[in-house]
């Protein structure tokens, strides 16, 4: 497993995001999660969706996808 890194900006608006890939891979079931931290796209700093992920959740072994994931890290799924 590895991490996000924290994306701090100071200019235009100050923020702190987590941003970038994440590799999860359990050995005993198989199973791996690639993730994608990321901050949509904004008009000069305004706007834009922080604390975005997406991904997915596949087995190893045959590729085949179990679950993609698709929304905000800070926000429950519905």
């Amino acid at each position: 497993m590895d991490s996000p890194k924290l994306q701090i900006k100071i200019f235009p608006v100050p923020s702190a995001d987590w941003v970038g890939d994440v590799s999860i891979r359990c050995k005993k079931s198989s199973l791996e999660a690639v993730l994608s931290f990321y901050k949509s796209q904004s008009f000069l700093g305004f706007g834009g969706n922080s604390r975005a992920i997406k991904g997915k959740i596949f087995h190893s072994k045959t590729l085949r996808t179990i679950f993609e994931v698709d929304g905000h890290w800070t926000e429950p799924s519905h």
